[in-house]
């Protein structure tokens, strides 16, 4: 009888809903309504490619390992799933483009929008993030203080923007490109019956003892036309609807502004019309950055923090700064997230 019981806890339940009016698909370990008698929960925030599937063993470990006394459950990524035939992956096409809610900054208010509406108010939270979903949880701690967060756990986390980094850089186009060369094979795949596609998905993963099976069905799921690339979800003859179409501007003017900050106060903003390379910074830092520094300390001493941008980093530019007797603060070779002033432009 134990064992039955043990068994009908381990068996999941998974819901389809909208949520910020795109498709959302949560898996439930323990209850799967949450009432005042639930004092925690464990949700599952998952990384690329947002797919709740992958997930199905670690949580039953999981809900297994606190015996069963507190739910878990995982919420995918907003249109990250196949939808069944009586649902369409947006519920309104107009709402969903407005919200950007496939952006990553829809993605955080999908999360919240989730909380708010099927988690009540008083539930204690064990957010856990895999990938992405780390900086998922990190954003939506800083938009919603008020979360009852006991602990946020972070697996193998992604919390930089990584196509800022120097291999970003490099990367991010070549593999922007590269995805069209994967368009024609998706696409064909994606005609196969679900039984040929499993059978394929475990010959290629044959070789891997381990390999833990639940897996295969999210990956079918991933072997669809919807994974093909970008759509425009519409209803029939809405094709020319202004509500389903967004203006936008070829060759968008942009402005780079250099600015300064610290604990007695703001310093002037320098309008750059041209590329800043070493030269040119040197020159801010010049009639800008010392100007302002002898405005806001005087002769008392300061140290100068910047990020690792190239000209930044520049030797002539650090033969400046030792030559000005200005000691600057080393950070480590990805910080784009841990320089303040973000948080001044924001």
């Amino acid at each position: 009888m134990d064992n039955m019981v043990t068994d009908n806890r381990d068996e999941p339940q998974t819901d389809l809903i909208y949520c910020c009016g795109a498709i959302t698909e949560v898996l439930k370990f323990g209850s799967c309504q949450l009432h005042s008698g639930h004092k925690v929960l464990f949700l599952i925030i998952p990384g690329n490619p947002g797919v709740v599937g992958f997930y199905k063993t670690f949580m039953q470990t999981l809900h297994k390992m606190f015996e069963y006394r507190h739910p878990v459950w995982a919420v995918s990524h907003a249109g990250h799933c196949v939808p069944p035939d009586s649902m369409d992956m947006v519920e309104d096409a107009f709402s969903a483009a407005e919200g950007d809610v496939f952006g990553l900054n829809g993605q955080i208010e999908h999360k919240l929008s989730f909380l708010r509406q099927h988690v009540p108010r008083g539930t204690s939270l064990v957010l856990v993030g895999h990938s992405i979903g780390c900086y998922i949880i990190l954003n939506m701690m800083k938009r919603n203080p008020e979360l009852k967060i006991i602990k946020a756990i972070a697996l193998f986390p992604t919390i930089e923007r990584m196509a800022q980094t120097p291999q970003g850089k490099v990367m991010t186009p070549v593999l922007c490109h590269m995805r069209y060369v994967a368009y024609l094979p998706l696409f064909l795949l994606s005609l196969l019956p679900e039984e040929l596609k499993a059978s394929l998905i475990k010959l290629v993963f044959g070789s891997i003892r381990s390999l833990d099976h639940t897996v295969v069905q999210p990956t079918v799921g991933l072997l669809s036309g919807d994974c093909a690339g970008p759509r425009v979800w519409r209803k029939r003859g809405e094709a020319q609807n202004p509500r389903c179409l967004k203006s936008s501007v070829k060759f968008p003017q942009s402005v780079m502004v250099w600015g300064a900050m610290s604990s007695a106060g703001v310093g002037p903003l320098c309008f750059l019309r041209s590329r800043v390379n070493a030269a040119v910074y040197q020159e801010v830092l010049e009639h800008f950055m010392l100007p302002a520094a002898d405005q806001l300390y005087g002769d008392a001493d300061f140290i100068f923090q910047q990020d690792l941008a190239p000209a930044h980093s520049a030797k002539a530019t650090s033969t400046w700064f030792k030559d000005h007797g200005i000691p600057v603060l080393n950070g480590p070779a990805n910080s784009p997230d841990l320089n303040p002033i973000e948080n001044l432009w924001t």
